[in-house]
């Protein structure tokens, strides 16, 4: 690889660069170690670059997004992290009668997604309310709840590679139970979703009963990543970590949260190797007692 990288990443056009970055302080649990960069491509033709230089060079990079589904080691190889919160910030409406169209960038978060639909009378994404993080991490992973998945109402997406920009059908993605197939090498610029049209105090309505039923039954959205596991086919991890008799089990500075079993609670000192205990912790327990391989929510960034 070398350290020429950096030289060549550094004569890109349109991007913004912060080098040696810690990242405890970019994701949601507040644990990592420090990474070589986070590059900020501030257009589409900035983000192809960007990838080409990276691939020339063989360096390891991931989208770091809001942070919200990501685990960082507390020690880093020389990588980079891309961020899509300069480039990928667009939020377009197309109406027509009843419906609507959404092109919405992937650094615009869950947040701010819902708050233009509530301001704009445009219903379907309510589902969403509550979710941590970006509308392209959100289509990556399939993002949902009970009431939803973000492939039911995605339309089309476009992704950037070194091979350049491309838009593809909701069909094209594959989509399954938290999980989407991208081809190799691209990332999420956009999405369109189609939604429909209401009144404004109906969504809001909607939105503020979501919010309330998720308080009641999860913990803040501070020091956490939100749900850690998948949840297995016919039933939940949380359910099943209860079982296990690891609800409240403390690691350092993380702990099970006593509110919702498939969620780690980070506190001020706690280390990714804390989080990431507690995970290998939950899996043997729930293989041991029920035959049951839990499967990672979260992305793991710099473990082995």
């Amino acid at each position: 690889m070398g350290r020429n990288w950096r030289n060549k990443v550094s004569l890109i056009q349109r991007v913004k660069i912060a080098w040696d970055e810690p990242l405890a302080k970019h994701t949601m649990f507040r644990v990592g170690g420090v990474v070589s960069c986070i590059i900020y491509p501030e257009t589409f033709e900035a983000a192809i670059e960007t990838l080409k230089v990276l691939n020339r060079y063989r360096v390891r990079y991931f989208v770091l997004g809001k942070g919200s589904n990501l685990l960082v080691a507390d020690q880093l190889p020389e990588m980079a992290a891309i961020s899509l919160d300069l480039g990928a910030r667009h939020f377009d409406v197309w109406e027509f009668g009843k419906e609507a169209r959404l092109r919405v960038g992937a650094g615009v978060s869950i947040s701010r997604l819902i708050r233009e639909c509530m301001s704009g009378g445009f219903s379907g994404l309510e589902f969403l309310v509550g979710i941590p993080g970006s509308v392209g991490g959100a289509v990556v992973m399939n993002a949902g709840t009970s009431r939803g998945e973000i492939s039911r109402v995605l339309k089309k997406v476009t992704v950037v590679s070194a091979e350049g920009k491309m838009e593809l059908e909701k069909e094209d993605l594959d989509f399954s139970y938290r999980k989407s197939c991208l081809p190799q090498g691209s990332i999420v610029w956009d999405a369109v979703f189609r939604v429909g049209k209401d009144e404004k105090k109906e969504i809001k309505k909607k939105v503020i009963k979501i919010l309330k039923e998720r308080k009641k039954r999860q913990p803040a959205l501070l020091g956490t990543a939100g749900s850690v596991f998948k949840n297995p086919p016919g039933d939940y991890a949380g359910r099943l970590i209860e079982e296990a008799g690891l609800k409240g089990k403390v690691l350092g500075g993380a702990r099970i949260s006593p509110k919702h079993a498939n969620w780690i609670v980070t506190s001020q000192g706690a280390r990714a190797r804390d989080v990431y205990g507690l995970m290998k912790l939950v899996r043997e327990r729930v293989k041991d007692k029920f035959g049951i391989e839990l499967e990672p929510e979260v992305k793991l960034i710099g473990f082995d």
